[in-house]
């Protein structure tokens, strides 16, 4: 498992612009941050539940609701997703609950 406790950063956008979903910083965050990101429907059907900062295995278990994927897909493609925020810098540590 990639990531335990884990959300999306604060100071960005999610938007859909001319058919496309893009992910933009603003504020502060977009001078750290130059560049904008497209999302497929199922990257921001992700986005939204860490933006929320759901725990890993919540997020898994909508995803085969949602999805119909078994466990371990569900949890593959998220750990990809997880992967491609974490490269770009977009994820921070969640508050406990």
């Amino acid at each position: 498992m990639i990531f335990v406790e884990q959300k999306i950063k604060d100071g960005f956008m999610l938007r859909q612009v001319a058919g496309t979903w893009v992910a933009a910083p603003t504020g502060s965050r977009a001078a750290e941050t130059r560049a904008l990101f497209t999302l497929s429907e199922t990257a921001v059907f992700l986005w939204n539940l860490l933006a929320e900062g759901l725990p890993y295995e919540e997020i898994v278990a909508k995803m085969t609701e949602d999805y119909e994927l078994d466990g371990q897909a569900a949890k593959s493609e998220l750990d990809k997703f997880i992967g491609r925020l974490e490269d770009n810098n977009l994820l921070e540590a969640r508050d406990s609950v």
